[in-house]
């Protein structure tokens, strides 16, 4: 099988970005790392190969943490002796100027390029299976609380699928890493409410719950819908404990993302009838943002997509 891995690499580095691939980045837990995500799942063909930039906001890009070994092609730093792969490498390519879209500086900068791709066969002691639709890409830590923004890299071919003839779109998506986690302006709040680690979202105060993209190319993709409807139902005007004769109730600590429900950050309700956290402002906010569309390339369709300042 190695002695096709010259011709695939060739391949990669030039075919096409073509894919209906969803890129998505999030923070692991409360550490200071970005997971990075596909998703194909709505396209035909299987990925093949990934060539992104990878930039963030504040300090440095400190180490890859981990990474996705399915794909394991990595044109940016293997080592090929004669037929034979004698290094696999690292997804993070080398700055190099002699190879174009190889700009971004790497580990201890702010931005790298990564270089990921799938070879597999059933004949193959290793790698007999193809990478499935969707998965981990690779996580890496930061030094500082920023903003991760990714970018298909077109001069190494972007997003490639098994089928370079085929031309979907592909849509990507920034994520905050906050060590501290919650940065906004209701922080006393955050911290009374057990410092819930959705308040981290730089959109959960414009309804984003569930912290997650929705939606296809043939409809477009938006932040706000079902499943933050859902959440909030969930939470809706559950009361917080309360001392007789104000009703009382387990609060919102007691549901499932109960705390991600609560949009608007305030604590509505009066002796008579209780104390809830969610309820008609964190409802109002929602439906202001219902599926309002994110950016995208025609022909999915394209909206001006919500604010992502939650934590300023």
């Amino acid at each position: 099988m190695k002695k096709f891995l010259f011709v695939l690499i060739a391949l990669l580095l030039v075919a096409p970005a073509v894919a209906d691939v969803v890129i998505t980045c999030a923070q692991n837990g409360s550490e200071p790392e970005a997971i990075v995500y596909y998703d194909a799942t709505t396209e035909t063909e299987l990925p093949r190969a990934f060539a992104l930039d990878i930039t963030i906001s504040a300090g440095t890009i400190d180490a890859l943490v981990d990474h996705n070994g399915m794909f394991w092609v990595h044109p940016g730093s293997i080592v090929i002796d004669g037929n034979s792969v004698s290094q696999e490498g690292t997804p993070i390519a080398v700055q190099d100027g002699n190879y174009p879209g190889r700009e971004e500086g790497g580990l201890g900068t702010d931005g790298i390029t990564i270089e990921m791709g799938s070879l597999y066969d059933p004949c193959d002691a290793t790698y007999q299976d193809p990478p499935p639709a969707s998965g981990t890409l690779l996580t890496f830590s930061v030094t500082a609380d920023c903003t991760v923004t990714i970018a298909g890299n077109a001069a190494r071919g972007g997003v490639v699928l098994e089928d370079p003839d085929a031309d979907p779109t592909v849509t990507y998506s920034t994520c905050a890493i906050i060590t501290e986690c919650y940065t906004g302006p209701d922080y006393d709040d955050w911290v009374a409410i057990g410092k819930p680690s959705c308040w981290c979202n730089p959109r959960q105060c414009y309804g984003d719950a569930a912290d997650d993209l929705a939606g296809d190319p043939k409809n477009g993709y938006w932040y706000v819908g079902a499943t933050d409807l859902s959440i909030l139902q969930n939470a809706w005007k559950v009361k917080e404990p309360a001392t007789a004769p104000t009703p009382s109730g387990p609060g919102i600590a007691s549901i499932t993302d109960g705390e991600c429900a609560d949009i608007a950050h305030d604590l509505a309700g009066d002796p008579k009838n209780g104390y809830w956290f969610v309820g008609a402002t964190d409802l109002s906010i929602l439906t202001t943002y219902w599926k309002v569309k994110e950016p995208a390339t025609a022909p999915t369709p394209s909206g001006p997509g919500i604010p992502s300042d939650c934590l300023d």
